[in-house]
């Protein structure tokens, strides 16, 4: 890869906080990651809680769109199917859903910025507990 070609991903990384690039070839294999990524490592045990995981890398968005207001918020009741999130990744808009019902106890990620693969989203308090 030459010099001028990494130009647009030093851009990239600036403008989505990233601290680390991984590029391959000749089929491409790409990893990104961001600070403080480690998210699920910094909380408190918390076992019986469910968690929803990014199934993607992509941008995290809590509304359908900006004027929208979000799918959940703390303490709002899902159920299981629900929306709860997008995850934006090579424009096509990925809804994420909760797999079980429950309250919205945390959210984790912010608004606009990177999600990667496997990163925890939110944290909901499961139905009955």
């Amino acid at each position: 890869m030459k010099p001028e070609e990494l130009k647009s991903f030093i851009q990239f990384m600036k403008k989505n906080d990233l601290t680390e690039l991984e590029v391959r070839g000749p089929n491409l294999h790409l990893k990104l990651k961001k600070k403080g990524s480690k998210i699920e490592s910094e909380l408190p045990e918390e076992e019986n809680l469910i968690k929803v995981t990014s199934p993607l890398i992509g941008t995290f968005y809590r509304a359908p769109s900006p004027t929208s207001p979000p799918f959940v918020e703390v303490g709002k009741e899902v159920r299981e199917g629900d929306t709860v999130c997008i995850v934006e990744a090579m424009k096509v808009m990925n809804e994420i859903k909760s797999e079980k019902a429950g309250r919205i106890k945390k959210i984790l990620a912010e608004n606009g910025k990177i999600v990667e693969y496997g990163q925890l989203l939110f944290l909901i308090e499961p139905k009955g507990v």
